[in-house]
């Protein structure tokens, strides 16, 4: 039995580069929570807060991909790095990446790709909102 694309679940990154990305998440998270509490506690304007856009879409994409094992950059470039190590030096230099050859699973790690960055945008803007909105 076949999957089409739409229906596909593509990974291509591994454990190592999940930790990485819930690390990011994790980070990026404290960055937004510390400019909200510093914007509130200056007594900012409230579209200050729209700020809080940058770290916050940057923290749900990260999530986003450690969760589902999918990075979108990788995906754009049609690679893949399983590793398990967490070793972020050797990554940014791509010494790990390996080119996807298979067609199918190229067309659907892209069809997943656009979809998980619809999420992370419409998640993140969500979030902000409700930030901006909180008094």
């Amino acid at each position: 039995m076949t999957q089409t694309t739409q229906t596909m679940v593509c990974q291509n990154i591994g454990r190592g580069q999940r930790r990485i990305r819930y690390l990011s998440a994790i980070a990026a998270a404290a960055i937004a929570l510390a400019l909200y509490m510093l914007l509130v506690a200056t007594g900012a304007v409230r579209w200050w807060r729209l700020l809080l856009i940058l770290p916050v879409i940057v923290g749900v994409n990260a999530y986003l991909e450690a969760s589902q094992g999918l990075c979108i950059l990788l995906a754009s470039r049609e690679e893949e790095s399983l590793d398990d190590q967490m070793d972020v030096s050797r990554t940014m230099r791509g010494d790990k990446m390996k080119k996807i050859e298979d067609p199918v699973f190229r067309a659907a790690l892209h069809a997943q790709a656009r979809r998980m960055q619809r999420q992370g945008l419409i998640l993140a803007t969500a979030i902000t909102a409700v930030l901006v909105l909180i008094p």
